[in-house]
């Protein structure tokens, strides 16, 4: 297992817990009382995608928070250099952006025209403002640090946060692992309930 900075944890009460699966092998089920709709809407599957920005894999959905505790982490952890650039996953409007010379800790949010939006924690200077519309693939940031040099990354369907709102697993979407790791700005495709590009998904993870 690992901590949301990267680190391992062995097992005992920071450890990840098992958590369910759906058949292509994408986590499931609820994380901090979000449920977890694994490849996102059946709609996004097959639509172009773009690495938020050149990373090693730390935590995952379901690890341990640092701010919440265990089984809370929303999102996936990418290890990057403070500085890196940070790219928007999908076309969209910024929604939240971080302040001129508010250090390395702040907060990128993205609304995209399908109800989903994604979330950037733990960033540095921004090249974008509160409402400017971006598009997918462009250099919106810059990764900064909070216990480690990383970004944090999320994906939701319906606002972050809110009641009801669900987690998208940005890992399974992306088809991120050791031997698939993100870079930068790279266009790929997202994936569906079948672990392949363009499949949909059947329906809701339970």
């Amino acid at each position: 297992y690992r901590r949301p900075d990267g680190g391992r944890l062995r097992n005992g009460p920071g450890a990840v817990p098992p958590m369910g699966k759906t058949a292509a092998g994408a986590m499931a089920g609820t994380v901090h009382g979000h449920e977890v709709e694994a490849y996102g809407p059946p709609e996004l599957a097959g639509k172009k995608l773009y690495d938020p920005l050149t990373a090693t894999l730390g935590g995952g959905l379901g690890a341990t928070s640092a701010k919440f505790g265990p089984h809370m982490h929303e999102g996936i952890d990418l290890m990057a250099r403070v500085g890196t650039p940070v790219y928007a996953s999908r076309s969209g409007m910024v929604i939240r952006a971080p302040n001129p010379g508010g250090g390395l800790d702040q907060v990128l949010t993205i609304r995209h025209d399908d109800g989903t939006y994604s979330r950037y924690l733990h960033q540095g200077p921004a090249n974008v403002r509160v409402g400017d519309a971006v598009t997918g693939g462009q250099q919106v940031g810059t990764s900064g640090y909070r216990n480690a040099a990383h970004t944090h990354f999320e994906m939701w369907h319906g606002m972050p946060s809110a009641t009801g709102s669900k987690l998208m697993n940005a890992k399974a979407i992306y088809g991120w692992d050791k031997n698939n790791l993100p870079q930068g700005g790279r266009e790929v495709t997202a994936r569906g309930a079948g672990g392949k590009p363009g499949e949909a998904e059947p329906g809701t993870a339970a």
